[in-house]
């Protein structure tokens, strides 16, 4: 984005708010439809891993496209492409419950509706994040990044709740309600006046690089920028190591007698310590600069960690989980701002991208892993086993000389 002598502060930016609320909404019928889509499968098919088959397929999009999906953003234009996304999510959820309600709701378009509703959310998702810097100007881009986060955190609290109300009205009003917010998405970003991208010199038809190569462009972008080649491998890291850490909370809340409800408690403490965090950005970035805060948020979900194992009842283990969440939205908004402010608009989709698969693509194998390693050797070393190449690249960050200034941007 161009920015002007005087920019509008981040909360009088007319088009930031438009595309802040309107994910905001969208966010929450996000959530309210991936709690209905297992219980409407079950209630179904009577079989949880069918359930378990049908979620998978919403996912597996997140995985697999996510780097072609990257090079055909940077190549399409962005916002005619949201709009398309959403278009096509609301008519996919709609679908489901035009299904219900005339009872000819069979597995098999469920799963090929929850793939569809997948691929959408995966190009929009990279979309989103690439026209990001032209909606808000740099230094405001950390900020942006702490409030979607803010907003995710909040979907998070009241889209389960929300979803589980609703379907106890009826199986299909959750999928009904998820595409009504995807129409009110469409709506904000239709009212948006900010072009989403840079002008292409490329015409239509011009182009002679296949969409193979482009994705290896971005890779290799990736490589010869240190800072953004340390965020992605650090990024990799955290998640291959912290995936699987509501498993682990699981398992130590029951050895130490929790009851399920006190389970839930435990793991809702994170919910609410996440919006927290939000909220806490603005005023630490204005005390530390976000290199630190990218820094120390590192710290906290390493030691964190720790503090599980060493967690004498289920009282401490939750405090535990809410100060590690409290940490997720300083990292992931520093993060995200550093990668934004120094990736070309031309390269923003398929560096997006990449991120996107050290974010989905190593979720099942930090899963498999965590349960691996919880099934052979327990709790206490599996926490121990993860937690000790979170203190590495703690490490790492820590003498990063770019993330060590204040004043990092």
């Amino acid at each position: 984005m161009t920015e002007a002598a005087n920019p509008p502060g981040l909360w009088r930016n007319r088009d930031w708010l438009l595309l802040w609320s309107g994910q905001l909404v969208s966010s929450a019928g996000t959530r309210i439809s991936l709690l209905a889509l297992p219980l409407l499968t079950l209630a179904v098919t009577g079989s949880p891993a069918q359930a378990g088959i049908i979620t998978a397929a919403r996912g597996v999009p997140s995985t697999v496209l996510a780097l072609p999906a990257g090079a055909l953003i940077d190549r399409w234009d962005r916002k005619r492409t949201m709009l398309l996304c959403d278009i096509g999510r609301a008519v996919v959820l709609g679908g489901i419950a035009v299904a219900v309600l005339g009872g000819w709701l069979t597995l098999e378009y469920l799963a090929i509706a929850a793939f569809l509703e997948g691929v959408f959310s995966t190009f929009f998702a990279l979309a989103e994040s690439a026209c990001l810097p032209r909606v808000v100007p740099n230094h405001q881009l950390a900020s942006a990044a702490a409030a979607d986060q803010a907003s995710g955190a909040s979907a998070e609290l009241v889209g389960p709740a929300i979803g589980g109300a609703l379907f106890a009205i009826g199986p299909g009003v959750p999928f009904l309600a998820d595409a009504v917010s995807y129409l009110v998405s469409f709506t904000s970003l239709l009212a948006m006046r900010t072009p989403f991208q840079e002008s292409r010199s490329v015409l239509p038809g011009a182009r002679t690089t296949s969409v193979q190569r482009e994705v290896l462009d971005g890779i290799t972008w990736i490589w010869r920028e240190p800072l953004v080649r340390f965020l992605a491998l650090l990024h990799g890291g955290v998640n291959l190591c912290g995936f699987g850490y509501t498993l682990i909370l699981i398992v130590i809340a029951k050895q130490q007698g929790a009851t399920p409800f006190e389970t839930g408690l435990i793991l809702g403490a994170g919910g609410g310590a996440a919006a927290v965090g939000s909220v806490l950005f603005a005023p630490l970035d204005r005390l530390m600069g976000r290199g630190r805060i990218l820094v120390v948020s590192t710290w906290v979900l390493a030691l964190t960690w720790l503090a599980y194992a060493l967690a004498p009842n289920p009282a401490w283990l939750a405090l535990a989980n809410a100060v590690a969440c409290a940490a997720i939205p300083l990292y992931m908004a520093t993060q995200l701002s550093f990668r934004l402010s120094r990736t070309p608009d031309a390269l923003q989709g398929r560096i997006a991208s990449v991120f996107r698969v050290f974010s989905y693509g190593l979720q099942p194998l930090s899963l498999l892993l965590t349960g691996a390693l919880l099934e052979w050797t327990g709790a206490f070393t599996t926490v121990i086993v993860l937690f000790l190449p979170q203190v590495l690249l703690a490490i790492a960050a820590t003498i990063q000389p770019a993330l060590r200034s204040r004043t990092s941007a």
